[in-house]
């Protein structure tokens, strides 16, 4: 065969490596969910909200045609369809650009034609999947994204760099420029290739006798490098300019209060924190210690490794195996081994382009140590080393043999077993955790969330929330051909913040009014202006209503709606939200949703959580008040029975989110004062000797965790909700502290004056004169009972 043909061979096999992952990548589910952390990317692109920065924008800009061409929605069912497309051409980029830097990784008699290259192909494929399968890569493949393409053009830099210095072609140099001017425009990481090229360049001419006389050339090395820098700064600026445009034709300028100098100082403030936060001081100490040093041993010892006239020391082949289980430990799926996840918050490498180069060097690494046991295995001839280093000691028996003998033993009985089936075994710690539901579910519940939000929000303009997950729910609108302006009550009131606020406007009094705070706007609409209120959706702010004693707005299962819903809505949704409640403590019984390595999801997940609680309670409020006011003893009832459902699918909620139970700790207020931490019965106890039942049912929440009848945790949830005149789930959980304690007096008189408040005065008659015959001298039961009876007569 040929060398062009062997060529053409090698890019089908490369085609065909791709689609397989890509394949793997479909059948996973890997894109069936499209990544809620990037809606602001596609808010930014469809031109629902402007920018926040002008970097990256060469994505947005790509973006905004093809949403142009194929709509919101439809366009982002071409990025989710691109994703394992993307991921499955990376993966053919990587097992090319390994290709082309095996003369540097491998043995020169295994990239030979023959049995020989077979085995050199396997073991590039090896780290290319390895590389492909990493968690990093495998999500910036859900989808088309920015980081995929900023990760594409990376590989293809440096594919281009090394087969410039592998054949000495100045086209291949210039080549290179292109890709890494383009990325470089959205990230400094972008200057890595230009970099690495006079770098490698130099190394190579002084420690490597394989460097290319072309290349080898001082003056030849000035002028390509002169004409590929050239080259990068002219593509650099074209990215620049695309990304400073973009922002520009996207109101950027204007959300920001900026001019077109002020815009140019801020897209260099924002390289140079980039450049600066890409890792914090101690990811910079892990990439260093368990990417770039193991590299560098692979990259340096791994000719002497792989020479096939010496033996391999023993230590030496030690080394490569302990780096090389590193490196694979890095790609599968055990956590507990991920660098990046040793240290939770604050990520320790935060830029995902950097974070996906680490583990291209980790995948290298892998590589070079299945190298080196391959040419073990297939190329090494002990006997042949020992005739020419000890003939005499060979033919004469010594300990020289007799070790060479032991030697090929070891490697014949373990080595070559160990290499035999650690495909497999690869593949059982790699791939089965592409396979793994749990992020998947979390991500879909999230916009599921949010895509009922948006409905539930209807023909409402604006909706009122606590700032989470805001782009996401705009963006959910618009892709029903809806305009929904989410109002963060939570938002500072910096230019863009403003902004967003006051966007599309045009009432002067509103836009003043919105300019303050979204918490001023609703106050001010509610209470002076009800034209403007009068549909509105709200999530956060019902205290507002509370406070000025106005009737409440009707809820749903994520908002309430001032205008309320068309017949039957408001239950649709309550339903749609119980289902979702339901999916996220099923989620809980079968996974642990807080150990995925995505932080930002589990963040989100817990304001879902909290939300949903949220609502629930208040739709056991409106069902508590709507009983109150029920002649009805059976519709009485069942509004009492709705009420302590929603407020136990609550608590299960609230008792399920980590981030909420934390807030409920650090918002004690007597440890506060203290300074001392305090358990919860001892917080519950002082609660109630206080009688400061708001602090008491915080601490009673945490002790009904654990024993749901607890009479005094169980008095303190009934006399909160007595205070706030819940009386039906005062009620409640009155009659759950009678259950160990059935003749408790001060229960007795106050479940009393709850059943008397909802009108049911023979149950309160009887339950007074039960607390009085246990307390018979007891003033405040006789008052109680006093009422009760003159409230019968007065019925009467």
């Amino acid at each position: 065969m040929t060398e062009a043909a062997q060529e053409w061979k090698e890019r089908a096999i490369a085609c065909a490596f791709g689609l397989c992952v890509a394949l793997l990548a479909w059948a996973s589910g890997n894109s069936s969910v499209f990544p809620f952390e990037l809606w602001g990317d596609v808010a930014v692109a469809a031109g629902i909200r402007p920018p926040e920065t002008a970097i990256p924008g060469l994505w947005a800009w790509l973006a905004s045609k093809l949403f142009a061409v194929a709509g919101l929605d439809g366009g982002v069912k071409v990025l989710r369809a691109l994703g394992p497309v993307s991921l499955g051409v990376l993966a053919a980029l990587t097992l090319r650009f390994f290709a082309v830097t095996e003369p540097d990784t491998l043995s020169r008699r295994m990239v030979k034609r023959g049995w020989s290259r077979r085995i050199a192909r396997f073991v590039l494929m090896q780290g290319a999947a390895l590389f492909a399968l990493s968690y990093p890569v495998w999500r910036a493949g859900r989808v088309f994204s920015a980081d995929m393409m900023h990760l594409m053009l990376a590989v293809v830099a440096l594919g281009f760099l090394f087969k410039a210095l592998a054949t000495s072609q100045r086209l291949y140099a210039l080549l290179m420029a292109v890709p890494s001017g383009l990325l470089a425009a959205d990230t400094p990481i972008g200057f890595l290739p230009m970099a690495l090229f006079p770098l490698i360049v130099i190394l190579r001419a002084q420690y490597v006798d394989t460097l290319v006389v072309p290349f080898a050339n001082p003056l030849v090395r000035v002028v390509t490098f002169r004409r590929m820098t050239g080259l990068f700064l002219l593509t650099w600026l074209v990215g620049v300019v695309v990304n400073m445009a973009f922002f520009k034709a996207h109101d950027g300028l204007a959300a920001h209060d900026w001019n077109s100098f002020t815009l140019i100082i801020h897209y260099l403030n924002r390289y140079a924190q980039l450049a600066r936060f890409a890792a914090t001081p101690v990811g910079w100490v892990f990439i260093v210690a368990v990417v770039l040093v193991p590299f560098t041993f692979a990259a340096v010892l791994v000719h002497g490794a792989t020479d096939d006239d010496e033996f391999l020391p023993y230590l030496r082949g030690i080394l490569f195996a302990i780096i090389g289980v590193l490196a694979v430990l890095q790609s599968a799926g055990w956590q507990p081994f991920w660098f990046w996840r040793w240290v939770q918050a604050p990520p320790p490498v935060a830029s995902g382009l950097l974070l996906c180069l680490c583990l291209l060097a980790t995948s290298i690494t892998a590589t070079a140590a299945l190298c080196v046991f391959g040419v073990e295995i297939y190329f090494r001839n002990y006997r042949r080393i020992a005739l020419i280093r000890y003939q005499d000691a060979v033919e004469d028996g010594t300990d020289a043999a007799r070790q060479t003998v032991r030697s090929f033993r070891l490697i014949d009985r373990v080595v070559r077993a160990v290499v035999i089936y650690e495909p497999i075994l690869l593949a059982l710690i790699v791939v089965p955790f592409k396979f793994s539901t749990t992020e998947r579910e979390m991500g879909r519940l999230v916009g599921d969330y949010c895509d009922l939000v948006a409905e539930e929000c209807g023909d409402a303009r604006q909706v009122f929330t606590d700032g989470a997950l805001d782009v996401a729910i705009e963006v959910a609108a618009a892709r029903r051909g809806r305009q929904l302006k989410a109002l963060s009550m939570m938002a500072a009131s910096e230019p863009y913040d403003i902004y967003l606020r006051t966007r599309g406007e045009t009432d002067e009094e509103n836009r003043n009014t919105l300019a303050i705070g979204a918490a001023d706007a609703m106050r001010t609409w509610v209470r002076d202006r009800p034209d403007c209120a009068t549909n509105i959706a709200v999530q956060l702010g019902f205290e507002l209503w509370r406070h000025d004693k106005l009737p409440m707005p009707e809820c749903g299962g994520t908002v309430a709606r001032t205008a309320g819903f068309e017949s039957g809505g408001a239950e649709k949704g309550a339903e749609a939200a119980r289902r979702l409640a339901k999916r996220i403590l099923d989620l809980y019984e079968g996974a642990e949703p807080m150990a995925v390595a995505d932080s930002r999801l589990q963040t989100s997940l817990m304001f879902v959580q909290w939300r949903i609680a949220r609502m629930c309670r208040m739709r056991a409020d409106a069902a508590d008040r709507a009983g109150q006011t029920c002649e009805d003893a059976a519709r009485r009832a069942a509004y009492m029975e709705i009420a302590r459902a929603e407020d136990d699918l609550a608590d299960r909620l609230d008792r399920r989110n980590a981030a909420y139970a934390r807030i409920r700790r650090n918002m004690d207020w007597v440890a506060r004062q203290k300074g001392v931490r305090l358990t919860p019965r001892e917080g519950l106890r002082i609660g109630l000797e206080r009688a400061d039942f708001r602090l008491a049912r915080t601490f009673a929440q945490q002790v009904l965790v654990s024993d749901p009848y607890d009479t005094r945790a169980n008095f303190a949830m009934g006399m909160g909700y007595f205070t706030e005149e819940m009386y039906g789930r005062a009620e409640h959980f009155l009659k759950r502290a009678l259950v160990r304690h059935p003749n408790e007096p001060a229960v007795l008189n106050n479940l009393s004056i709850v059943q008397m408040k909802l009108g049911r005065l023979d149950e309160a008659e009887t339950n007074a004169t039960k607390a009085l015959k246990n307390f018979p001298s007891s003033q405040e039961i006789k008052k109680t009972l006093d009422k009760i009876l003159k409230a019968k007569s007065e019925k009467l």
